[in-house]
């Protein structure tokens, strides 16, 4: 077969590089280009030297604007991280596609994300093959993408990823027609050496530039087909209506699944993949909350909460040394971590431990929420109150990360170094374990984790609670320090603002002053917020970044916008100021009127509507959905006296049987059937005293939710399903509510 196909013209092993038209009518639709790689490249190459090409139509000779790089205009940091590239980087805009069409080339997108900081250096190895370059710059127009902003493209790369089989990882490397139909696609794995990640782009481009020479009319019909069936896929099912039973059955059997992932051996939660399992810990934290749940439903909810907290204060996923957060860890224990931090998930993780040290009455998890927070200020913290997602120094190298015995001997006195290797286990062979390290990367080396409490190991060694203290204080200085020197990876990129760090991190303010009852976080909750408004919403439509040129680069997404309603729900909890419930209205008609086509809460607003794709974010891939924002939002708003429209409460309905399928992807949209079902209200009249209020502004956020009435007497009222609604008169009986 080979050799007979070797005789024939290239046209004749269409059907195996772009089988596109067959697998229409085959048993096989989802098998892409990547999935045929290796044989094809052999078959491209004894084709190039056995039998004479077909003429490839001309290409128009580029237009001089096409020469050159246009991504120095930023703003985001990704982008402008690439200023300097030989790549002739566009924008993604309309006037990208039109390039396209105008020179008859395909578009060659890299997505990629600011919070991934280690695909940068896919970009490096891409600049040092001159040949690459010479390739991307001749037969494609280059389409730089930062899927932090254009949520989108996140999206599809998952969804585009599961059609070949493949994890989604970044940079995502996708071509695509100038109508915006995908081609074929390659995630790339940052983490695999230079060779194979080379080899791999090196062989797609190489075919995709021969058949886009040979059939680009071709190409461009089947993927049109293609793009046609996807759509179809894509659109969300109709989910029938429920009762409020119904759903209250519902939530209460995935609870019971959710609380069935703690193993209460390690102390992880399984099946979580390898992110800070802070969203899971929010609906435990918040189900441990919810008073018309059963006793014995509170108490699991709260024995996995003091089980998964416990592993993680003594594991690898809180820094030793300055108290920031990792993001994921690189094992099934927590013992090694990914060395590079971002502020979105510091805000996430703030928010979610200073709310379980509230809830669980936890002094340790409140301290560790502040600590946390100072690293966030002083990492992340750019002007006026706003905050970026990568940060100066936060990205470390394995030789800073890690320490060897001989290097705290030299950093540390002889009782600061007995202390750490109490604390941290430290020994001359390292302390990771084996499962962890296979293979033996960190032999020798030493994480430090503070695996045992400081007043255990005091006591142990004889010292005082003070000259504890006082030690510990003066190593972890000098650490830093020495850490710091180790260390060859800063940031290049400049540090740039972003509206969903922003957001976020006011809400986590909040959290901490209800749980810290500390005005100055009230404070610069409210000042966050306003910078937020001012820089990023001072007109519609919203901003991701500041200072764009380019509206289908930095225009909200539908993300963007439901954590915005978020953040000012969390507001409204704080200070009970109705003004902030009409703010969160004015961006809930906004979407209803830019984002919902065809009953569908598509992620992309009408200037970036450019890939020929109904995206709809709905599961918790990177961060939480949109619809399970959107459906907790919904629920606040309407338990809050607010009137939602009919077509926001249609588009955010998914169905039980997607919700089953998942539910560990779907934990935000379980919280919204906790909110809407299941919630405590609480009546604020008008004429309640002044220190009732107080204390009702100083509950945990979101799911007691605050309702205020007009005057009637002072009288202070908690409605709970299916129980008699309950007189509040005193913060113990308010603290009632919510403790399990």
């Amino acid at each position: 077969m080979l050799s007979y196909l070797l005789k024939k013209c290239p046209r004749a092993i269409l059907t195996v590089i772009f089988p596109m038209k067959l697998l229409n009518k085959s048993s096989y639709p989802r098998i892409k280009i990547t999935a045929f790689l290796p044989a094809i490249i052999g078959l491209v190459a004894a084709v190039s030297f056995s039998c004479k090409k077909s003429v490839a139509p001309a290409i128009p000779p580029a237009t001089p604007r096409l020469v050159s790089n246009d991504i120095t205009e930023g703003p985001s940091p990704l982008l402008l991280a690439q200023a300097k590239s030989a790549i002739h980087w566009k924008q993604y805009s309309p006037a990208s596609l039109q390039y396209a069409h105008e020179t008859n080339k395909m578009v060659l997108v890299y997505a990629s994300s600011n919070l991934q900081q280690s695909a940068a250096k896919v970009f490096a190895h891409l600049e040092s093959d001159p040949k690459v370059v010479s390739e991307i710059n001749e037969y494609f127009v280059p389409v730089l993408i930062d899927v932090d902003a254009c949520r989108e493209f996140g999206i599809i790369s998952a969804a585009l990823s599961g059609e070949i089989k493949r994890p989604v990882s970044f940079p995502f490397m996708m071509w695509m027609t100038a109508e915006g139909n995908p081609v074929a696609w390659l995630p790339i794995a940052a983490e695999d050496s230079r060779s194979a990640i080379m080899t791999r782009i090196k062989q797609s481009q190489s075919v995709v530039i021969t058949q886009s020479l040979e059939n680009n009319d071709y190409i461009n019909k089947n993927s049109a087909n293609d793009a046609a069936v996807r759509r179809e896929r894509m659109k969300m099912p109709a989910v029938k209506q429920t009762l409020s039973t119904e759903r209250q059955a519902f939530f209460q059997q995935n609870l019971r699944d959710l609380n069935a992932l703690y193993d209460d051996l390690s102390g992880n939660i399984e099946g979580l993949g390898s992110l800070l399992p802070t969203a899971m810990l929010d609906m435990y934290n918040q189900a441990s909350q919810c008073a018309s749940l059963s006793t014995s439903a509170r108490q699991r909810c709260h024995d996995c909460i003091k089980g998964n907290t416990e592993m993680l204060i003594h594991s690898a996923a809180i820094d030793f040394l300055d108290g920031g957060f990792y993001s994921s860890r690189s094992d099934a224990a927590w013992a090694v971590t990914t060395v590079d931090r971002n502020g979105l998930t510091q805000a996430n993780a703030i928010q979610t431990f200073a709310q379980l040290g509230q809830t669980q009455n936890n002094a340790d998890l409140l301290r560790i929420a502040e600590q946390a927070m100072a690293f966030q200020e002083k990492y992340f913290h750019t002007n006026d109150s706003l905050f970026a997602a990568t940060g100066a120094h936060t990205s470390q190298t394995i030789e800073s990360h890690y320490w060897s015995m001989n290097e705290l001997e030299k950093a540390l006195t002889p009782p600061e170094l007995g202390l750490i290797k109490a604390l941290c286990e430290v020994t001359a062979i390292g302390n990771i374990p084996a499962e962890s390290d296979p293979k033996r990367l960190f032999f020798r080396l030493n994480n430090l984790t503070m695996r045992h409490s400081l007043k255990d190991v005091g006591e142990k060694l004889s010292l005082t609670s003070e000259q504890s203290e006082s030690l510990l204080t003066s190593a972890k200085a000098k650490l830093l320090e020495e850490r710091d020197k180790k260390s060859t990876t800063e940031n290049s990129t400049k540090q740039t603002a972003n509206a969903m760090v922003t957001l976020r991190t006011a809400s986590a303010y909040a959290s901490l002053f209800t749980a810290s009852a500390k005005p100055a976080y009230k404070e610069k909750a409210l000042a966050t917020m306003a910078s937020f408004r001012k820089v990023f919403a001072s007109q519609k439509p919203m901003q991701y970044y500041h200072g764009s040129i380019y509206p289908s680069v930095t225009d909200a997404r539908a993300g963007l916008i439901a954590a915005t309603l978020q953040t000012a729900l969390d507001l409204y909890d704080i200070t009970l100021d109705q003004a902030w419930l009409d703010y969160a209205n004015e961006w809930l008609i906004y979407l209803c009127e830019q984002h919902i086509i065809d009953n569908q809460l598509e992620e992309s607003p009408p200037s970036c509507r450019l890939m020929n794709l109904p995206i709809t974010d709905y599961r918790m891939i990177f961060d939480q959905s949109t619809l399970g924002v959107m459906k907790q939002n919904c629920a606040r708003l309407a338990v809050a006296g607010r009137k939602v429209p009919d077509q926001m409460l249609r588009s955010c309905q998914l169905s039980f049987e997607i919700l089953n399928a998942g539910s560990v992807t779907h934990t935000d949209y379980l919280l919204g059937l906790l909110y809407n079902d299941l919630a405590t209200m609480i009546l604020v009249p008008a004429d309640a005293s002044p220190a009732l209020k107080d204390e009702i502004m100083l509950m945990p956020l979101r799911s007691i939710i605050r309702k205020c009435v007009p005057a009637n007497g002072g009288k202070v009222t908690a409605i709970i399903p299916s129980q008699p609604d309950q007189v509040i008169t005193d913060r113990d009986s308010l603290r009632r509510l919510y403790t399990p």
